[in-house]
């Protein structure tokens, strides 16, 4: 499957949960993830730009994300299946060569809204809206929440968290990141 997506950074939740309540928006989930990024001693992946993901939440689910194409959107190939447990995926992972690089939690809400799932992402370091279809509705979309496509960030949250300076960990309630 071909993953598409934008991300926008913004202070609070409450005018976008408004905005989305007005136009009638169908509030989907919402969760508590962890998600652990693996990569390489040498960091292949990120050298290829792809990624590597276990996420935990009401299940469980292992990710692969390819190469992002050049867009004003996140649009990348994306394998992502249901596991049954988390850890024995993590330990599986580490025999086959990858190390754990990045753990990251956040809390995220989920809506149906004109064609896309719109969610609202906490993070330690931030708050994001993801904006997730294909490119046209997104952009319609986002036009009618009010945002434009300067605002569009494209970056992953490992990349977010990296120039936020955090190097690890990114955990509720843990000042130490690693």
């Amino acid at each position: 499957m071909i993953e598409t997506e934008i991300k926008i950074k913004v202070d609070d939740f409450k005018n976008i949960q408004k905005k989305l309540n007005s136009f009638g928006a169908k509030k989907i989930s919402s969760v508590f993830e962890k998600n652990i990024v693996f990569d390489t001693e040498k960091k292949e992946l990120k050298k290829k730009d792809c990624f590597l993901r276990v996420r935990e939440d009401k299940k469980a689910t292992l990710c692969f994300k390819g190469p992002r194409e050049k867009t004003n959107t996140k649009k990348r190939e994306e394998i992502e299946f249901e596991i049954l447990d988390a850890k024995k995926a993590e330990q599986f992972l580490m025999r086959l060569g990858f190390d754990k690089k990045l753990r990251y939690e956040k809390n995220r809400e989920s809506w149906d809204f004109k064609k896309t799932e719109i969610v609202l992402d906490e993070l330690p370091f931030g708050k994001f809206i993801e904006i997730e279809g294909n490119e046209k509705d997104i952009n319609a979309a986002a036009k009618i929440l009010g945002y434009n496509k300067k605002e569009f960030i494209t970056k992953t949250y490992f990349e977010l968290a990296e120039e936020a300076g955090i190097k690890k960990d990114i955990i509720f309630g843990d000042d130490t990141n690693g």
